[in-house]
């Protein structure tokens, strides 16, 4: 899965001068996996904000190693090995394997903005992103 976010002057002068992460949260439509309510704080309770979620990749805009969670019982999200490549310049880049997915479903996604685990902005603009294997 590739994704790429292009942000104003404005924005990477932002991002830059604060603590943001970016979050891709992930369901498989149809598929009978462990699902989650996103894991910010003072999210709105709007759709598909308030979907459950099988994974969630956490990237961490001013450094550090981007991770891969899954859900699993009780509520408890769980690291996962994954291979994510993360590159940020002009824009951001996220890479991530197929494989470290479920590959076998089709993959809807939101994008989102936090900041030291709570809600800043719905990247996506309020929609989900449909992908499929290629």
């Amino acid at each position: 899965m590739y994704l790429r976010v292009d942000f104003t002057e404005t924005g990477r002068r932002a991002l830059a001068s604060a603590a943001y992460d970016l979050h891709v949260l992930c369901f498989y439509p149809g598929a009978a996996l462990p699902i989650h309510p996103v894991p910010l704080r003072h999210l709105p309770a709007v759709p598909p904000l308030d979907y459950l979620f099988h994974h969630h990749v956490q990237v961490p805009l001013t450094g550090g190693p981007p991770k891969l969670y899954r859900a699993v019982d009780y509520l408890q999200w769980q690291p996962v090995p994954a291979h994510i490549q993360v590159g940020l310049a002009d824009c951001l880049e996220v890479a991530l394997a197929w494989d470290d997915l479920q590959p076998k479903h089709p993959l809807s996604c939101i994008v989102l903005l936090g900041q030291n685990g709570t809600f800043c902005e719905a990247l996506s603009e309020f929609t989900v992103i449909s992908l499929t294997r290629p």
